[in-house]
Order: C-alpha cells, then structure tokens, then sequence
C-alpha cells in the first residue's frame, strides 16, 4: 500500500478466483541508475557500498569525531580496536543493508588501507570522512581566527559567543570540539570537528 501511495509500484489485487497468470505488477525504478539490464541490477560496486556506510555513519555523525569514535566500538564487537570482516557485515545489516560476506570483503579492503585485514580506528575515520579539500579548510580556518586571532586556542566561553545557536547546542558542539578536555579550543580540535562535519557535504 505504501509503495502505491508514493507511486513506485502499481499492482493487480489477486482474489481467490484469480489465476496465476492473471496476476500483474508495474514497479517504476527511484532513479535513472536503474536503466540496465535487470542480470546487472543486482550488481552493487565497491564505491556504491562505501558510499552507502559512509552516509549512514555520516548521518548520525554531527557531533563529530566523538561521535565518530562510538560509532567505531560500536561496529568492532571484540573490542580489541580492528573491525573485521564479520564486524564490517553485521555493519550493514544493523543499518538496514542485506549484503553476504563478498561484498563485506570488498568493503574492508578498500577502509583497509595497510592491508592487514582489519580496519583500526584511524583507517575507520580517514575512510569516513574522506578528504578536506583547501577551499573548505581555509573557510575553517577563517572561521576559527576570527575568534582566536592568531592564537593557538581559544576558550570554550570565547568561542560560544561566537556560535549562533541555542545554548544546549552550543554546549554539546562544544564539548564535542574539546577533545582533551581542557576547556580550550585549539585549531586541530576546530578542524577535526568541522572536517567530520563537512563530510554530510557532497559539493561547496
């Protein structure tokens, strides 16, 4: 009924008289992707799944690289710091993604950047949130020293006046931010939260 409601499947109600033969369905396709020979469908590529996990991850990431870390022992069931193959599967499956061990494999190997077969926590982040090209760094940057003028860090006090949100917002950005907590805002920290969140952002 509610693939109906949004159109994307246009079905014959079968009833006890019907046959078999009789009965029909029309499925329209979400998306132009879809215009392949329906042996390829099912076919999903290494850069597809990546891509998937990572807007998963990414969408309950805006608390930054904290959140990011949770999200990192959440997914490793040994706790012993790599995810693994079967880790990398259950991944999928906990977010909603049936994939078998095959494409789990092609998952890990491209988060697995040393080859041991596992995936430590830094391999995890650099993975999720890709690369931080110069334009989006230097807007940080202008950000950060706007308030910090030229210092190596700010206070959270300064910085808060800064900050155009309400005050439980400002609060856990904050203190998603301060990663050794001292109270202080230097520029990695500034970064690495602003990286993480930058990441939700396809283009600039």
């Amino acid at each position: 009924m509610q693939l109906e409601k949004t159109g994307a499947l246009t079905a014959d109600c079968p009833n006890r008289f019907q046959g078999v033969e009789n009965q029909w369905t029309i499925e329209t396709a979400p998306s132009a992707d879809y215009d392949r020979p329906i042996e390829e469908l099912g076919k999903v590529s290494t850069e597809e799944l990546v891509e998937q996990l990572r807007s998963k991850v990414l969408d309950q990431s805006h608390l930054g690289i904290r959140r990011l870390t949770r999200i990192f022992k959440a997914i490793d069931k040994q706790g012993d710091g790599g995810i693994d193959l079967d880790d990398f599967r259950w991944a999928f499956i906990d977010y909603g993604f049936q994939v078998g061990k095959e494409d789990a494999a092609m998952v890990l190997a491209a988060f697995d950047k040393d080859g041991n077969g596992v995936v430590d926590m830094q391999e995890f982040l650099s993975a999720i949130k890709g690369k931080l090209n110069a334009d989006r760094e230097q807007c940080i940057f202008g950000c950060y020293n706007k308030v910090a003028k030229g210092a190596q860090a700010v206070s959270m006090e300064d910085l808060a006046d800064a900050m155009l949100m309400d005050d439980e917002e400002k609060a856990q950005r904050l203190q998603a931010m301060d990663l050794n907590d001292d109270k202080m805002i230097s520029f990695k920290e500034f970064k690495e939260f602003h990286w993480c969140l930058s990441a939700n952002f396809q283009s600039d």
